[in-house]
């Protein structure tokens, strides 16, 4: 029964409340030694941030260390030991800034990771000439700056980025003063023309990468969103709610007229302690729910269970004149969904109901676990009316009698002591 009482909170499953990282799906499909590369001195704990731009930082200096040693082999054969060589070393270069960006991330760390892109891409193009195509990569380095770094990078990600717009422009100055040290064989300058379809290609795989996780992102902060919303609508009145978003002030509010209706079962504490906890939360949650139900059916506002108590009221927040015939009919109503309860779970419950008509302050009090709460003495007698009323029966003020004579049957119960308040003619209705 409980699920039936929280469906009002369920929200539409959206792949998960749930929603999985498009990172996370892609991981799944992945072999365990690429996992086990692109985690390394992964923090499962950090922010998935962090985490992103470590796995970025992985994936940079391994691919860089893999097509670099592609290339050194492309050197070897065309008798170019010392490209080859130096192809060579920067493979060594990008494992050790893979090893050391796993390990031990840092600022400093990141700075020189991010420098080593730059220093490839330069020496590269003033080493190969403006024809290899290579300078195109100032893009994709600048892709790789922005990515990798962490939420405590900032500053060093901007500077970088500077440096990196900087080497480009000086490149292209040095350009035309440097005599390229090799000069692609005709036959093989496809290698180089294919550098530039790659960036494109890189490019739409970072693109298309991060629109599908903004995507989903702004799915999870709409799904959040309606959360919030459905949670606050739970526990505040719509037009409640909507102010408090509106206005942070404090809400407070004077009624000049309003029914509030206190429901108690009877012996239901009796009866609590022969019954598992499971099965008394069980019990409350099926009878409140079903209570709740007909608070919406009759328009009245629930404003709280206390134990096995429940309060209601009417005319608030919005002022409507036929308060005390709604309570009345939402406690009849409440006592013949008791009885359906009873005969469903072979029980005997019974409820003690007490109403009372008059003024009360309604606001929302509360900080972390906030509620709207009624005040006043028109409460505080409702409450009254319900502890020195009879089971099965709703027993009211004269307040309330005065409301809704002549279309209801009650008879006068007399004149009864209330501590605290004195004499009160009060009257009952079997409900």
């Amino acid at each position: 029964m409980a699920a039936r009482y929280s469906s009002a909170l369920k929200l539409p499953a959206v792949e998960s409340c749930e929603v999985k990282r498009l990172s996370d799906k892609i991981y799944d499909r992945l072999p365990g030694f690429l996992v086990w590369l692109f985690d390394h001195g992964v923090d499962p704990s950090a922010p998935a941030a962090d985490i992103r731009a470590i796995r970025i930082s992985n994936v940079i200096s391994l691919t860089a260390a893999v097509i670099l040693f592609s290339w050194s082999f492309v050197g070897f054969a065309l008798n170019q030991p010392a490209i080859a060589v130096m192809r060579l070393v920067m493979v060594i270069l990008y494992l050790a800034t893979w090893w050391i960006n796993s390990t031990n991330r840092g600022v400093m760390v990141y700075v020189l990771s991010t420098s080593l892109g730059i220093a490839t891409i330069s020496g590269m193009t003033l080493q190969m000439g403006e024809g290899s195509y290579i300078h195109v990569y100032y893009g994709l380095t600048a892709l790789g700056i922005l990515l990798s770094a962490r939420r405590n990078e900032n500053l060093a990600c901007n500077i970088m980025l500077g440096v990196n717009l900087l080497a480009n422009t000086g490149v292209y100055a040095l350009l035309p003063y440097f005599t390229p040290a090799f000069v692609m064989p005709a036959e093989l300058r496809w290698l180089n023309q294919i550098n530039v379809p790659m960036m494109v290609m890189f490019t739409m795989v970072v693109a298309s990468y991060y629109r599908n996780t903004i995507l989903i992102t702004e799915s999870q902060l709409e799904i959040e969103r309606e959360r919030s919303e459905r949670l606050i609508k739970s526990v505040l009145p719509e037009s409640i709610a909507r102010r408090l978003k509106e206005s942070p002030d404090v809400i407070a509010d004077g009624h000049s007229q309003v029914s509030v209706l206190f429901a108690d079962l009877v012996n239901f504490t009796t009866l609590s302690q022969t019954l598992s906890a499971h099965d008394v939360v069980d019990m409350l949650n099926e009878i409140f729910f079903r209570f709740d139900e007909l608070c919406a059916r009759h328009g009245l506002e629930k404003i709280k269970t206390i134990g096995d108590a429940y309060m209601a009221a009417a005319g608030i927040p919005d002022p409507r004149g036929d308060h005390a015939e709604a309570a009345v009919e939402l406690g009849l109503a409440m006592q013949r969904e008791l009885d359906r309860f009873n005969r469903e779970r072979n029980l005997n419950l019974q409820l003690r109901i007490g109403a009372h008509s008059g003024p009360a302050v309604a606001g929302v009090i509360g900080k972390n676990k906030f509620i709207y709460d009624l005040w006043g003495h028109t409460v505080n007698t409702a409450a009254r009316m319900e502890s020195h009323g009879v089971p099965g029966h709703i027993q009211f003020t004269r307040e309330t009698w005065e409301a809704i004579r002549g279309k209801y049957p009650a008879e006068a119960r007399g004149e009864i002591h209330i501590k605290g308040i004195g004499p009160l003619e009060t009257w009952l209705m079997r409900a």
